[in-house]
């Protein structure tokens, strides 16, 4: 079962972003940037994931995970090649 892993998961995420958001380093850089944006992500696949496989059949679970898979990826590839994410220098 994945639940507990889940809310773990998900409370890593708030209090991870919320701590390093609450500092001036690394700051919203860390949240707004590309780090932030992986942990929210993640987080995110692992949610959905976990939905998905309550509502699918259980011939069809892997089939749906593979597709929500690579259309991650696709979003994932697609924005970071529109460079849509805060870029720090970190000095």
């Amino acid at each position: 079962d994945i639940q507990l892993p889940m809310y773990v998961a998900i409370a890593f995420t708030i209090f991870t972003l919320i701590s390093a958001g609450a500092f001036p380093r690394p700051g919203m850089s860390f949240v707004l940037g590309l780090p932030g944006i992986a942990l929210i992500g993640g987080t995110a696949f692992l949610i959905i994931a976990n939905f998905l496989k309550k509502i699918s059949q259980p011939r069809r679970e892997i089939r749906n995970t593979l597709f929500l898979l690579i259309a991650f990826f696709a979003i994932a590839i697609s924005f970071l090649l529109a460079g849509t994410y805060y870029s720090s220098s970190f000095r």
